[in-house]
């Protein structure tokens, strides 16, 4: 049974519904690049870059849910 690289990754996209194109633009990287980062597992380095990008999102849209109400 072959492991899918950067299943965490993945998973914390999925479950916050975040795009891969937004991610990247986060990062200012084209959404190709990280999709091909994606299909490889990716050095520690490269997935702490990522794993900040998806929580800035998560944060930029927290504070935009507490602006709405």
């Amino acid at each position: 049974m072959r492991l899918e690289a950067n299943q965490e990754i993945k998973k914390l996209m999925n479950d916050n519904n975040l795009r891969r194109y937004l991610v990247a633009h986060k990062m200012g990287v084209h959404r190709s690049t990280l999709t091909g980062w994606l299909r490889f597992e990716m050095s520690p380095e490269q997935k702490c870059k990522v794993i900040k990008a998806i929580y800035e999102l998560l944060a930029e849209k927290e504070i935009q849910l507490i602006k709405q109400a």
